[in-house]
C-alpha cells in the first residue's frame, strides 16, 4: 500500500537491464521500510468521509548483531456508491511486513522478510445506463448486490549478502509470493441479451426494457432467459525464485570499474477456476436457484524463466 511506500527507485536505459527482459521503457523499484540504525517506530491516523478510517503504525530496533521491523496498517471505507435497496459498497484492506537480520560478521548478513495482505470489497462490473448515470453516478443496480471480492496475499524472501575478498560483494535471494483472489459478481443474462449493449441501448420498451428494470430491481424475474448469471471467478497465483548478483569493484587514481553479474531463476504457477449459477430478481433482491454453482472454466498455467545480465559501470578520471 502507498502508506507503507518509504521511496521509489527508477531506473532508464541500460540500467534497467538488469530487473528483467521487459523493461524497455524502464523500471521501477518500490521501497519498503528498512531496519533501523536504533530503537524507534511511529505511526499516523486517518478519518475522512464516507467513515473512511485508517491506522498505521512501525516499529523497528537495532542491537548487536540482529535487528528487526514490524509495520502494519488497515484502511477501510463505507464506501460512496448507493444500493438499490441498500447494502454495502465499502472495502477494507488490511498489511503487515516484518524484516529481521542476522549479522554473522562485519561483512556477512542474512535478513528475512515476511509480509500479509489481505482485502475484503464490496464491488462490481455492472455500470449503469446513460441516463441512470446523469440522474445519480453513484448509483448501483440491485442485479449487483452480490458483488464481493476478497484476496489475500503472502510474501517470504530470504537473502543473503557478504564479500569475497575484499572487491566483490555478494547478494542471493529466495522469494515466494502467493494470492488467492475470489470475485463474485454479476456476469451477464441467461438468454442471448447482451448486457453492455441494453444499458448503451436504454431501451424503453419492449423486452429490452422489461431486461434493463430487472437490473435495477424494479421488475421480478418471469422466464428463463432473464434469470441473472452472478459467479465467481477464483484465481491463484504463484510466483517464486532465486536470484544472485555479484559486484566486483576495482579502483585506481584514474578510473573506478563495478562489474555486476547477475542470474535469476524464476517460476510461475496460476490457476483460474470460474464458475457461475442462476438468480432470479425477487421483489429487488437476486434469490438463488440452485445451491451449487456451475464450473465454467478450470485452467492451470505455469511458466519458467531464466534470466542472467552483465552491468559494467566505468568511470574515467575519479
Amino acid at each position: 500500500m502507498t502508506t507503507r511506500l518509504v521511496g521509489v527507485e527508477i531506473f532508464k536505459g541500460p540500467a534497467s537491464t538488469r530487473h528483467g527482459p521487459y523493461t524497455i521503457g524502464g523500471a521501477l523499484n518500490v521501497l519498503s521500510r528498512e531496519i533501523p540504525d536504533e530503537t524507534t517506530g511511529g505511526g499516523d491516523i486517518a478519518y475522512g468521509l464516507f467513515n473512511t478510517q485508517k491506522a498505521h503504525a512501525w516499529a523497528g530496533a537495532l542491537g548487536d548483531s540482529t535487528g528487526t521491523v514490524a509495520e502494519a496498517v488497515v484502511l477501510k471505507s463505507d464506501g460512496f456508491k448507493v444500493l438499490d435497496g441498500g447494502g454495502p459498497t465499502g472495502f477494507i484492506r488490511s498489511e503487515g511486513m516484518i524484516k529481521s537480520e542476522w549479522l554473522a560478521t562485519a561483512d556477512q548478513r542474512l535478513e528475512l522478510k515476511l509480509g500479509l495482505a489481505a482485502e475484503d470489497s464490496d464491488e462490481t462490473y455492472l455500470g449503469l445506463s446513460q441516463s441512470d448515470f446523469e440522474a445519480s453516478p453513484y448509483r448501483r443496480y440491485a442485479a449487483s448486490n452480490l458483488g464481493h471480492m476478497r484476496w489475500v496475499r503472502t510474501q517470504a524472501e530470504l537473502e543473503w549478502t557478504g564479500r569475497i575478498g575484499s572487491s566483490v560483494r555478494t547478494r542471493t535471494v529466495l522469494y515466494h509470493h502467493h494470492l488467492d483472489r475470489s470475485w463474485t459478481k454479476f456476469n451477464r443474462f441467461a438468454g442471448p441479451i447482451d448486457t453492455h449493449k441494453l444499458l448503451q441501448a436504454e431501451p424503453t420498451g419492449g423486452q429490452g426494457a422489461i431486461y434493463l428494470n430487472i437490473l435495477r430491481g424494479t421488475e421480478n424475474t418471469s422466464s428463463p432467459d432473464q434469470m441473472l448469471l452472478i459467479g465467481t471467478n477464483h484465481r491463484i497465483f504463484h510466483s517464486f525464485g532465486l536470484q544472485n548478483t555479484n559486484e566486483w569493484t576495482v579502483k585506481t587514481d584514474t578510473f573506478r570499474s563495478v562489474l555486476e553479474f547477475g542470474v535469476r531463476l524464476h517460476g510461475d504457477h496460476v490457476r483460474r477456476i470460474h464458475s457461475e449459477a442462476p438468480y432470479a430478481m425477487v421483489d429487488g433482491s437476486p434469490v438463488p436457484q440452485m445451491e451449487e454453482e456451475e464450473v465454467k472454466l478450470d485452467s492451470v498455467a505455469t511458466a519458467e524463466a531464466l534470466a542472467v545480465h552483465i552491468h559494467e559501470d566505468l568511470s574515467v578520471g575519479v
